[in-house]
């Protein structure tokens, strides 16, 4: 009966004194663990200090070498990227990049074409020196004719007038440059530098009458020359009778 009455006595523990002896153990668990990670914070804070002197040079270092090789320090630059990031975000300059993004599908196939310019190139170039050097063989030199070439453009350009220009393209579309009527043209005109240059001369001239006239009509070259004002005369008679051609350019 003793017993009974000593077990009734002892005072039972509550359940609130039962989990703070829980947790009590659980810190007591995990103490070691705690001091572990508080040595290694203490050791980064005292090596924090360096490292960051460290990393400051090494920032520093960088930016001398970048202001050394190209001219512009790590303020500059930054400044322009933030000036490329303003105009970049501005109202204009998205609706442009918006409208050249909505065509992208249009300028990679010029884009393309583009890496096929430089081949391009190098061919055109190849066939200009080719043309160059065929012309130098012929003893024409291309930068000397294309100079004057330019000049002469110009002066004709400065000198000529539209009623002008006109009347060039009208003999130009004409017969008159025609390879035939250049060929008589260019007889003509070596019969009359000979003339100038022999016979036909102030101090040499000859006059002649009407008898020396018909002795010259048995000349061949004088009934050459007949015949052919004779075949002119009709040909040009036939041209005023009918009606102008549309290749007369009137």
């Amino acid at each position: 009966m003793s017993e009974n009455a000593n077990s009734a006595e002892s005072p039972t523990a509550s359940p609130f004194e039962a989990s703070r002896a829980d947790l009590l153990d659980r810190l007591l668990d995990r103490l070691e663990h705690i001091d572990r990670v508080a040595s290694r914070l203490e050791r980064l804070a005292d090596e924090a200090p360096p490292l960051m002197a460290t990393a400051v040079d090494a920032l520093d270092d960088s930016c001398r070498r970048l202001a050394e090789s190209t001219g512009a320090g790590a303020d500059e630059r930054l400044g322009r990227v933030l000036r490329l990031l303003e105009r970049l975000t501005d109202n204009d300059t998205s609706r442009a990049l918006d409208a050249l993004l909505d065509r992208i599908d249009r300028i990679e196939p010029l884009l393309e074409r583009l890496d096929q310019l430089p081949g391009l190139l190098a061919v055109l170039v190849d066939a200009l020196d080719e043309s160059a050097g065929r012309l130098a063989r012929q003893g024409i030199d291309v930068e000397v004719s294309l100079r004057q070439g330019v000049h002469a453009l110009l002066w004709l350009g400065q000198r000529i007038r539209e009623p002008e220009l006109e009347r060039l393209g009208i003999l130009l579309r004409s017969d008159v440059l025609e390879p035939h009527a250049l060929a008589v043209v260019g007889k003509t005109g070596r019969a009359l530098a000979a003339c100038h240059e022999g016979a036909c001369d102030g101090a040499t001239l000859e006059q002649v009458g009407p008898i020396g006239l018909l002795r010259a009509l048995g000349d061949p070259d004088v009934r050459r020359s007949l015949a052919f004002a004779v075949q002119v005369g009709k040909r040009f008679g036939q041209s005023l009778s009918a009606p102008d051609a549309p290749g007369d350019g009137r």
